[in-house]
């Protein structure tokens, strides 16, 4: 369309143009034109001439002559200056531009008002002495697109019509960053799928997101152009898994979460290490861990400075790695327990004697042993401690008591399954606190 709008405007002054290079390269006439010298006069005597004799020829350039239309021309010093331009005058004897000149449609549109109302305005004007336009009005390529028939149709729409007037759309097509997007393969691409676009154009969220000022700044982030450019990213953008990502309700919501993305953007190795676990991919399909991260508790506990400085403590992460913690924490019942006081659990992680008690090397060996273990998980036991803890230290630190545990025969005696039955009978428990019992037993030693 833009080609046929230069070529009108070229158009619109064709008969002018004709009488300018007919009189350019006719008149004035040759000397073996010129007739009359200075000598006898020689007489012709010719037959009377009748009304065949008579052939006036073609009267379209003497009745332009007699128009106000070419005086006016051929005195403006304008039109004078644009019919000797080398140019033109090469466009005027062009047999193409004479066919344009004698079009019917192409003369209909040079003598519209709206033809004229365009040749007459300033920045269509100066859009005619554009080169770059110069370039694309004679681009084979947009000849053939401005002659389809969707491109016709394109140019009369009412919106295509709104767009073009649209100050953000003209300031958009003079962005720089925009001109050179539009010069890559994949916008190029993108702009083959009609529907693709037309969806992205009418979704409400990238609306959102093309007025948002964090886009904008992304956008002229260095790293993020070289993100967008970058075949991985290509890839991942084309990748099924990842567009039913996108779609995902708690994918949006960490899409969301400031925090969980700078923490990820300053670490991204890790990040990628753990996206790559084999672990972590196990734990993010756990029904139990999904249900605990949609917990608000844990949301909450997530975002809490202590926890974040407790996740970047090395000692943390040692016992993490730790078998014996792996182990712990798959103890619900313990877990539970600690849940249920976490006062008193804090207390005793902040504990000096326990602290010296965990780093115990018997301690250690203690932990591990398969007896300790089962004793662990016998809540009656471990309740009547806590009912009396002076009695069980005073216990802990008795000789007696510690050479008897180390005696193999009280250590084969504690494995004996009459004696573990023993111990757990009622009567023999009311027994052993009976006070007669307990006499009886100091008068024998």
């Amino acid at each position: 369309m833009k080609s046929n709008k230069i070529l009108a405007v070229g158009g619109s002054l064709a008969v002018a143009i004709a009488a300018v290079v007919y009189f350019g390269f006719s008149y004035p006439p040759s000397n073996d034109q010129v007739a009359g010298t200075i000598a006898p006069a020689q007489r012709y005597r010719a037959p009377a001439i009748d009304a065949s004799g008579v052939q006036l020829g073609d009267q379209a350039i003497p009745r332009l002559m007699q128009t106000d239309t070419f005086t006016r021309l051929v005195n403006d010093a304008k039109f004078r200056a644009v019919a000797t331009n080398p140019q033109f005058v090469a466009l005027a004897q062009n047999p193409a531009f004479a066919a344009l000149a004698t079009n019917a449609q192409f003369q209909a549109l040079a003598n519209s008002v709206q033809f004229q109302a365009l040749a007459s305005n300033a920045q269509f004007q100066a859009l005619a002495k554009n080169a770059d336009f110069a370039a694309l009005a004679t681009n084979a390529q947009f000849q053939a697109l401005s002659q389809s028939a969707q491109f016709q149709a394109l140019a009369k729409n009412a919106d295509f019509a709104a767009l073009a007037k649209n100050a953000q759309f003209a300031a958009l097509a003079k962005n720089a960053d925009f001109a050179a997007l539009a010069h890559t393969a994949q916008f190029a691409a993108f702009a083959k799928d009609p529907q693709a676009v037309v969806a992205l154009a009418q979704n409400a969220q990238f609306a959102a997101l093309a007025k948002s000022a964090d886009f904008a700044a992304a956008a002229k982030n260095p790293q993020f152009a070289a993100l967008a450019k970058s075949a991985d990213f290509a890839a991942l953008a084309k990748n099924a898994d990842f567009a039913a990502l996108a779609k995902n309700a708690d994918f949006a919501a960490l899409s969301h979460d400031a925090p969980a993305f700078s923490a990820m953007a300053k670490d991204p190795q890790a990040f990628a290490a753990l996206a790559k676990s084999a672990d972590f991919a196990a734990l993010a399909q756990n029904a139990q861990f999904q249900a605990l991260a949609k917990n608000a508790d844990f949301a909450a506990l997530s975002h809490d400075a202590q926890f974040a400085a407790l996740a970047k403590n090395a000692d943390f992460a040692a016992l993490a790695k730790n078998a014996d913690f792996a182990a712990l924490a798959h103890d619900s019942a313990a877990f539970s327990a600690m849940a249920k006081d976490p006062q008193a659990f804090a207390a005793l992680a902040h504990n000096a004697d326990f602290a010296a008690l965990a780093h115990n090397a018997d301690f250690a060996a203690l932990a591990k042993n398969a007896d300790f273990a089962a004793l662990a998980h016998d809540s009656a036991a471990f309740s009547a401690m806590a009912k009396d803890p002076q009695a069980f230290a005073a216990l802990a630190h008795n000789a007696d008591f510690a050479a008897l545990a180390k005696n193999a025969d009280f250590a084969a005696l504690a494995h004996n399954a009459d004696f573990a039955a023993l111990a757990k009978n009622a009567d023999f428990a009311a027994m052993l606190k009976d006070a007669s019992f307990s006499a009886a037993l100091h008068a024998q030693q």
